[in-house]
């Protein structure tokens, strides 16, 4: 109750400490973009034009003396819903009056789709659509990359003509392919010797001199109605039937004043839009298809806002599903933070790329624009506390705590520099009074320190990660994350420097995903620990191990554990590392950890089953040796031949000194601090004077013994040696014979060995029975600690020697081989 009452306490503590950090964040955007936007001035008496020339936008200034007359820089929607009144084409008209956005809408001219030809520059002869696949000369498409209204309506135009009635053919597609396989075409261009353009911008161009003929195309084209649209009523003036043909425009009932447009003949193969949701549902992917098809641009980004929301939609999906499965492995706890963190950062990077496309407004796209170094500083930020993080003693150094904030003030104060910009442009300097601020613009030196800063805490991460697998075993691993880092380098340079590759492709969507690669490349290399395996590893675990939260809800089990209730699990964790007993047969131990206890339970039920093995091995012997000492006297009171009296002689002379042994330890077993062990140690020795006693008979009743039966009895003995703590593995050739003396021998000079490394700690050794051509020899591997033991009785080696054999020791490292030598099939006397 009291560690639960201390946890609420500390989790209100850190929601108190974390909203006022909240708050102070919030307070400063705030002021921030307060201070940005107050040298923004608004005027809601203006009317936006687009595609305008600057006779209509003189007139209209002149029709609407309150309104000032400014080109837009964003779409026609952008400003009617900022209550602006715009100049638009009838079909957004249709579409903004159907959706809400628009009210009135005011008819001024027709704009007719036409072929406009200089002739100071060529006289060429088209009168058709088809006619320009025909020439060699440049033609200017008058409309930017798909990015306003304008190019629509040429296409659909284009498309009309060449497959009447459509507004999105393939004819239209593949003969703009041509021109530009020709290098023919050129966007945007007013120069070149034949425009496509509309009829009132050709008349504008002839104005300022061009020698211009237009071309209205035989096989059909489109014609638009202009006018304006707005939420609210305009009132304009009377004189607007004048003013428009007086500035070079076609009245929608056909009235001009200019001489360069065609007579009204040449008009009948143009004609308007009756079904203006039928054109917009067939032009929806015109930027695309302009791009990409035929502009072959734009590959490798969104070419429109359906592209562009797919993309953002399956990047952040890739996101959140790449840092939930991999934060869901990582337990460590700084780990898991500092992962989703960078997480975080990238799901918002995305986020604000898609609000960026999404929202209109100067300021607004400023705001959203400087926001991208919120995630260009921070990512590389990021990386750097997770590699720091990797170094727990560093982490708690008093200079390096110092050294982190000294790094997030700055990063903070960064940030207030960049959002600021507006007043001070030491970021970015742009040109506010061109329409294309967003694209011509110059770099401040602020900005310079922002890249840099960004390439330093990279550079510092990826130092530190070096640093760490330098120190391990897997150093090689940071090899490929290194030239994956080069090159995502490589790329934000070529980006920054305007390289055309590079700058068509989105930046942030490719940065995200780069940063992605590079992170899980850190990862494979095993440079940030991730604990993939740690649930199943430890779910494999033969002990019966828990991990629990400090609520006792287990975070990692073996298999082999069993449930504890919640009334163990309490009585255990106040047991301060004192074991206590579960059931009859298990003990249950709680040990304190970061963020909860490792729990493990001991069986001791085989204990006990041992225990009690022993005492009834112990009443077993005993009644053995009775047994034995009756049988003896019998054998010898019933001996009648001296040779029989010599045998039992002989082998209670063997065997005498064992038997004494074995009485003693049986003797001393109850007050033995380890029975378990004595009991080995005694089961071990019965079994060597067993096989001793029949190793005795068999040398007396043949010369030699099979190999295979020799290994048996060796093998027989490891059994029983696994009882004393000693591993051992017996190899040898089971085909041959071995004389029966050289045997015996053999099986004493193993038993000895084994005695002597006997005890409470594990050893293992590796033996081995080689016949040579001359030589047999057995060949023990085992630890060096018992080498420095006179292990050999001074009667085994007298008994060797005199069967020509020899012990050889050689020490090896921390290891020792013992070699136990005779001459093959040599007979003792």
């Amino acid at each position: 109750m009291h560690r639960t009452t201390i946890k609420y306490k500390n989790i209100a503590t850190n929601a108190k400490k974390y909203a006022k950090r909240l708050l102070l964040i919030l307070f400063a955007l705030t002021a921030v973009l307060f201070l940005s936007c107050s040298n923004q001035e608004h005027n809601e008496k203006t009317i936006y034009t687009s595609d305008a020339s600057k006779a209509y936008q003189t007139m209209l200034s002149s029709l609407l003396e309150e309104y000032d007359v400014k080109s837009c820089t964003n779409s026609s929607l952008h400003y009617l819903n900022k209550g602006y009144p715009c100049e638009a084409f009838d079909i957004q008209a249709y579409q903004a009056i159907r959706e809400g956005f628009a009210v009135y809408w005011y008819p001024q001219h027709l704009a007719t789709v036409i072929i406009a030809v200089d002739r100071d520059k060529t006289d060429v002869a088209l009168h058709t659509w088809s006619d320009l696949l025909q020439t060699e000369e440049a033609i200017g498409y008058m409309s930017d990359q798909g990015k306003s209204f304008s190019g629509r309506c040429l296409f659909a135009a284009i498309s009309h003509g060449l497959k009447n009635d459509h507004y999105m053919s393939r004819e239209a597609i593949d003969f703009l392919v041509r021109l530009q396989q020709r290098k023919q075409l050129l966007t945007n261009n007013s120069n070149a010797a034949i425009l496509i353009c509309f009829d009132y911008q050709a008349v504008e161009l002839a104005k300022q001199g061009r020698n211009l003929e237009i071309i209205v195309p035989t096989e059909g084209t489109l014609s638009f109605e202009k006018g304006l649209l707005s939420t609210k009523e305009l009132y304009i003036s009377n004189q607007a039937e004048n003013s428009l043909p007086a500035a070079g425009l076609r009245l929608p009932d056909g009235r001009n004043q200019a001489a360069v447009y065609p007579n009204e003949q040449s008009y009948l193969s143009a004609t308007c839009i009756t079904d203006p949701a039928r054109f917009i549902a067939e032009t929806n992917k015109y930027t695309s298809v302009l791009t990409r098809e035929i502009l072959g641009i734009h590959r490798y980004k969104a070419a429109d806002g359906i592209e562009h929301n797919m993309i953002v939609l399956f990047v952040a999906m890739f996101v959140v599903l790449f840092v939930g499965i991999i934060a869901r492995n990582i337990l460590e706890r700084i780990t898991w933070r500092i992962f989703f963190t960078s997480g975080l950062l990238l799901i918002g990077w995305i986020f604000l790329q898609y609000l960026k496309y999404m929202v209109y407004g100067e300021t607004l796209e400023r705001f959203l624009w400087y926001g991208y170094f919120v995630f260009i500083l921070g990512l590389p930020l990021s990386m750097l506390w997770l590699a720091w993080s990797l170094d727990e003693t560093k982490l708690k150094e008093t200079s390096a705590v110092w050294l982190k904030r000294s790094i997030m003030i700055f990063y903070g104060l960064l940030l207030i520099c960049i959002f600021t910009n507006d007043l001070h442009h030491w970021m970015f300097v742009p040109n506010f009074k061109n329409p294309a601020w967003s694209i011509h613009y110059r770099y401040g030196w602020l900005f310079c320190i922002t890249i840099t800063l960004a390439f330093v805490l990279t550079l510092a991460s990826n130092a530190l990660l070096i640093k760490k697998a330098w120190q391990s075993t897997r150093w090689r691993g940071i090899v490929l994350p290194l030239i994956f880092y080069v090159l995502m380098l490589v790329y934000e340079i070529a980006f920054v420097c305007g390289h055309p590759f590079v700058v068509d492709t989105d930046v942030v969507i490719t940065t995200v995903m780069l940063f992605l690669l590079y992170f899980m490349l850190v990862m494979v290399a095993g440079l940030i620990p991730i604990n993939r395996k740690y649930k199943e590893l430890f779910s494999r675990s033969l002990l019966k191990m828990q991990i629990v939260n400090t609520h006792g809800t287990p975070l990692l089990a073996a298999r082999a554990a069993d449930p504890i209730d919640q009334a163990t699990w309490e009585k255990a964790a106040t047991s301060f590392g004192t074991a206590i007993e579960k059931d009859k047969h298990t003990l249950l131990y709680a040990h304190p950890i970061p963020g909860g206890y490792i729990l493990w339970q001991e069986n001791i039920a085989e204990l006990q089953k041992l225990y009690k093995q022993t005492e009834e091995l112990g009443h077993r012997i005993k009644r053995a040796n009775a047994l034995l000492v009756k049988e003896k006297d019998i054998k010898a009171a019933a001996a009648k031949q001296e040779q029989k009296l010599q045998l039992v002689t002989m082998i209670e002379k063997e065997i005498s000194i064992k038997m004494k042994q074995a009485n003693q330890l049986i003797r001393a077993l109850p007050e033995s601090k380890n029975k378990k062990l004595e009991m080995g140690k005694i089961a071990m020795l019965l079994c060597y004077i067993k096989r001793r006693c029949i190793l005795f008979f068999r040398e007396r009743e043949a010369k030699e013994l099979p190999v295979e039966d020799v290994l048996f009895y060796l093998k027989e003995l490891s059994e029983f040696a696994k009882h004393v703590n000693i591993g051992l593995l017996i190899l040898g050739n089971d085909e041959e014979m071995i004389t029966s003396r050289q045997a015996t021998l053999l099986y004493d000079f193993l038993y000895e060995v084994l005695w002597t490394c006997a005890g409470e700690s594990r050893s293992n050794i590796v033996a081995q029975l080689v016949f040579e051509e001359k030589h047999v020899r057995f060949k023990l591997l085992l630890s060096l600690l018992f080498i420095q033991r006179d292990f050999i009785p001074i009667t085994l080696k007298d008994a060797v020697e005199k069967e020509g054999g020899s012990i050889t020791i050689k020490e090896l490292d921390d290891m020792a081989g013992v070699e136990l030598t005779f001459v093959r099939g040599r007979y003792g006397s």
